[in-house]
């Protein structure tokens, strides 16, 4: 059985947010912060953060989510910090005796400022990010262009944004998921990421279908960032069927139990003295291939291997379809 408390944080009190406990506290196991996403209250969009802490707190995770400065029910300090207020609800966790360490999980703008506080406070040791940060490849462009070239009504209705917008500045497809917060150039995004790496940390990523002119298949992270495929300590998601805001029960049932998979399989056994899930772990003799093909999902079911051209294969995507990187050739 779950209990909840309203937590009043950080200088002055200022900020607020809702703890999730557990039935048992372990003040070993880290706990779970999830700061806003966009403009919302500390909820969610559809109520997606009550259940994910809620579930977070039915598997023993502490879970905190909280609304940033001066938004929700937070006031607003001088600085308006996000990496300081996850800070002070960690020094908050710690006071009252709930958790020293935290895993940071964010969508869109949160994982964008998740991403910033995993990387600057070392009490975050995994980090998950649903949605955050997107990259197009040669790859993805291809995609994007045939899906455009395959309906009609595409290609006619890109011809009238593109009168339209004669002669104004537009923007690019790439910065379709960057409303709400500046993303880091890519270099800068494979940095933080090497460093994620470095420091021995789980990760999550996740991404959905709703930005197909980006992201737009099962495997695309890997190819923006190729040390990830080598790294054991991940969990890679396409969800090509749900929207960004997962705003149906079954996609919100789907991101729930992939982020439970990936705290069992990866968070609890790096734990040093919490409980080692049952699973057979990655061996380093394993080749990147194997390892990359273990990590990556979606959820669809078919396999398939990669046909000979990159336009059947890319046609291929565009049912959301798993691709097993151990057909590449």
């Amino acid at each position: 059985m779950i209990r909840e408390r309203a937590l009043q944080f950080g200088p002055g009190r200022r900020l607020l947010g809702i703890l999730s406990l557990p039935e048992t506290i372990d003040p070993a196991r880290p706990a779970i912060i999830m700061p806003n996403t966009g403009f919302e209250h500390r909820v969610g969009p559809h109520r997606l953060h009550v259940h994910l802490c809620r579930a977070f707190a039915q598997a023993g995770f502490a879970a905190l989510r909280l609304d940033l400065s001066g938004m929700g029910d937070s006031d607003s300090g001088q600085l308006n910090d996000p990496i300081a207020d996850q800070g002070a609800a960690m020094d908050e966790l710690a006071r009252l005796g709930i958790a020293t360490r935290c895993i940071p999980i964010g969508l869109c703008s949160g994982g964008h400022d998740a991403h910033r506080f995993a990387k600057a406070d070392p009490r975050a040791v995994a980090a998950g990010f649903l949605d955050h940060y997107l990259y197009s490849t040669r790859r993805s462009r291809r995609i994007s262009l045939w899906q455009k070239l395959s309906e009609l009504r595409r290609v006619l209705n890109f011809l009238q944004r593109r009168c339209g917008a004669f002669g104004r500045a537009g923007i690019s497809s790439e910065s379709a998921g960057d409303n709400w917060f500046e993303r880091p150039d890519r270099r800068a995004f494979q940095s933080d990421v090497d460093g994620f790496i470095q420091r021995g940390m789980p990760l999550f990523f996740l991404f959905t279908g709703e930005y197909q002119n980006v992201y737009n298949y099962p495997e695309q992270l890997l190819d923006i960032c190729p040390r990830l495929g080598d790294y054991e300590l991940y969990h890679l998601h396409y969800f090509a069927e749900s929207d960004h805001t997962f705003s149906q029960s079954q996609m919100r049932r789907k991101l729930i139990d992939a982020l439970l998979l990936w705290l069992n399989a990866q968070v609890l056994t790096q734990l040093p003295h919490g409980p080692r899930a049952a699973i057979t772990p990655l061996q380093p003799a394993q080749s990147l291939r194997a390892r990359t093909a273990a990590a990556v999902t979606t959820t669809a079911s078919v396999n398939q291997t990669r046909p000979q051209t990159w336009a059947a294969l890319d046609a291929a995507a565009l049912t959301g379809m798993t691709r097993k990187l151990g057909a590449d050739a």
